[in-house]
């Protein structure tokens, strides 16, 4: 399920708690908060969830190697709707890696998914709104939203859910980002000990020792840090 953060509800706030500047500075403040990308995720499934008129299921996925893979869900049924998709190979979040929004007013007579849209209206899906997640560099995954009303997501929805879409691309790719220079901190640290490990044992130089790392690397066909992790630690990187 989608993270415990607070945000207004759409049925115990007046109109003004629901503007959308406000709600998405408190989105803004609670994404900065968070340091993962499931807190990340799940706070802004909660937000588009009280936010985004007859979003009753929200759903957001990320592009991985072996396809799309489910991080946050506002529902058993969105998470369940995220598994028929790969189960059967078929559905938006199937194919990710365009700029168009994907929106289906009655999902019943939607000729793009038959075998997803069955499923999805067996369980009381009707019409569903889902928004590519990307950057200039990369798509990142597919936020998507359902509801059990027909045609419930117009163009005036559409360019609002696309706002936390922007964010949440945004913030996915700084939680990456974050991610990315972390494990390269690490792999500098593992190989800097490596290093220093070769040098006193067989009276090496920096320079050296590096080299020796690296003709390691290419004998086993090993990355780098497999073999820097492998001499620190006796055993191999996770």
């Amino acid at each position: 399920m989608a993270g415990n953060h607070t945000f207004p509800g759409r049925d115990d706030v007046d109109a003004d708690s629901l503007r959308l500047d406000d709600v998405l500075a408190d989105l803004a403040r609670s994404v900065e908060s968070e340091n993962d990308l499931t807190g990340t995720v799940g706070s802004i499934v909660d937000a588009v969830r009280v936010t985004v008129p007859h979003a009753d299921h929200v759903g957001l996925c990320l592009l991985e190697e072996r396809g799309p893979r489910s991080v946050a869900a506002s529902s058993t049924l969105t998470a369940t709707l995220e598994q028929v998709q790969r189960d059967l190979g078929e559905g938006p979040s199937m194919d990710p890696r365009t700029t168009r929004p994907h929106r289906a007013g009655d999902l019943a007579s939607d000729p793009r998914w038959p075998r997803f849209a069955e499923a999805a209206t067996e369980r009381g899906v009707v019409s569903m709104l889902a928004l590519p997640l990307f950057t200039t560099n990369a798509w990142l995954g597919m936020l998507t939203l359902f509801s059990a009303e027909p045609h419930a997501f117009d163009g005036e929805t559409e360019h609002l859910a696309e706002l936390f879409a922007a964010q949440a691309a945004v913030a996915i790719a700084g939680v990456n980002r974050t991610e990315r220079m972390r494990a390269a901190l690490t792999t500098r640290d593992v190989i800097g000990t490596a290093k220093g490990i070769l040098m006193q044992r067989h009276q090496l130089d920096a320079e050296a020792a590096f080299a020796l790392l690296v003709r390691a690397s290419r004998h086993t066909d090993r990355t780098l840090r497999d073999v820097a992790e492998w001499l620190v630690t006796g055993r191999d990187a996770a």
